[in-house]
């Protein structure tokens, strides 16, 4: 309880030295562990730089196992139900750039199922100047499990469309 006061203490007064941030809802594709993601994201921009954004996310989504059927004579093979996963899994980034084009460069960890893991992130975003519009992200992430590693299938590439408020 009282790290998760801390936090949102902190998560405040990193605000107050923002010069502009942003909220954003994201819905992911093949991002970050998951298939399919929805998240949050806090942005914003670095007081004592101009070209520099930070961006903290977190994401909750959808993966199942991966499993290839390679009998094509003979018999026929056993069909048992894919394990399906749900994955939580967060991450920070810094975005280099003056417009709203960005390169973006970072960290992530999350878990899916038993196993946990870190990645590291680069992409390319694009942050909207104003608040109520799009928010588009591109990013190549290739999980690096610590634990337990799940029978799915990763995908490096990850797009995630959002709305800023």
């Amino acid at each position: 309880m009282k790290r998760t006061v801390l936090f949102f203490i902190l998560l405040f007064q990193i605000n107050g030295f923002a010069q502009a941030t942003h909220h954003n809802i994201m819905i992911g594709l093949s991002s970050e562990f998951s298939l399919l993601s929805c998240g949050y994201e806090y942005t914003y921009r670095s007081a004592t730089k101009d070209n520099i954004t930070h961006a903290f996310g977190l994401q909750v989504g959808y993966n199942e196992e991966f499993r290839l059927n390679l009998s094509f004579f003979g018999e026929k093979p056993k069909i048992t139900p894919l394990k399906q996963y749900v994955t939580i899994n967060g991450h920070y980034s810094m975005n280099f750039g003056k417009s709203r084009s960005k390169l973006e460069l970072g960290i992530g960890a999350g878990g899916i199922g038993e196993a946990f893991g870190i990645y590291p992130l680069i992409g390319y975003r694009l942050i909207p100047l104003n608040k109520y519009r799009i928010s588009f992200r591109i990013t190549a992430n290739y999980p690096i499990l610590l634990s337990n590693t799940p029978k799915i299938l990763f995908l490096p590439i990850g797009i995630n469309l959002g709305f800023s408020f």
